[in-house]
């Protein structure tokens, strides 16, 4: 019976988890997904309204990411990505700005205006690595430095080739506000504009931004 069991231990642990184990991931990653997407820190509630998780099975997997600094709380019980999400997120940025070095150098060279490399992030888009230009009246965007999507051009080029499903949620996300008198606000208006940048290969702010 002793030797039964212990074939048994070592067929699970050397096998696929449990269900139970896959089950909790899956919903730890779905808090965690929610809450890197969400532009304000959310309540258990929310959380659990927006995951189909019961508030309880919310509250005890938010706890244990607050544990290990994945989600911080703020004065009002709400939850935010924390350091450790933040962490992550620096290196996984390091690393695509690394690899893209030698293309933005060549860009830069090439035009002899500076080269910014974006990511997308959420609704907006973040600067993750630059080329300066050496022309003394150049463009400065900050690395890390955030800005909307739909009102700069960085924005719209990562945009524009995204699928149309993708494309729908995000101005659904976004909402489109108002940055300037120029800013595209109505939905159609935008897609058309990213129907030009796909055309094209590439993209303009006409003043959108600022």
């Amino acid at each position: 019976m002793s030797r039964a069991n212990e074939g048994t231990s070592a067929e699970l642990a050397g096998g696929e988890p449990a269900a139970g184990g896959v089950q909790s991931v899956d919903r730890t990653l779905q808090i965690v997904e929610l809450l890197a997407r969400s532009p304000t820190p959310l309540g258990v509630v929310a959380v659990a309204e927006a995951t189909g998780l019961a508030q309880a099975t919310a509250h005890r997997l938010l706890q244990a990411l607050a544990s290990r600094g994945w989600v911080r709380q703020d004065a009002d019980r709400r939850y935010a990505p924390g350091i450790t999400m933040f962490r992550l997120g620096e290196t996984s940025q390091r690393h695509v700005a690394t690899a893209a070095q030698p293309f933005l150098l060549e860009a830069a060279s090439s035009s002899g205006e500076t080269a910014n490399l974006a990511m997308l992030e959420g609704t907006h888009a973040v600067y993750v690595g630059q080329v300066p230009s050496t022309q003394r009246l150049r463009t400065f965007a900050e690395v890390g430095h955030r800005v909307p999507i739909h009102s700069t051009a960085v924005g719209k080029v990562l945009v524009a080739f995204l699928g149309q499903a993708e494309i729908t949620a995000l101005l659904a996300r976004s909402g489109l506000p108002a940055r300037t008198a120029t800013t595209i606000t109505d939905p159609d208006r935008f897609r058309t504009e990213l129907a030009s940048v796909r055309r094209l290969g590439y993209a303009l702010d006409r003043g959108e931004e600022a």
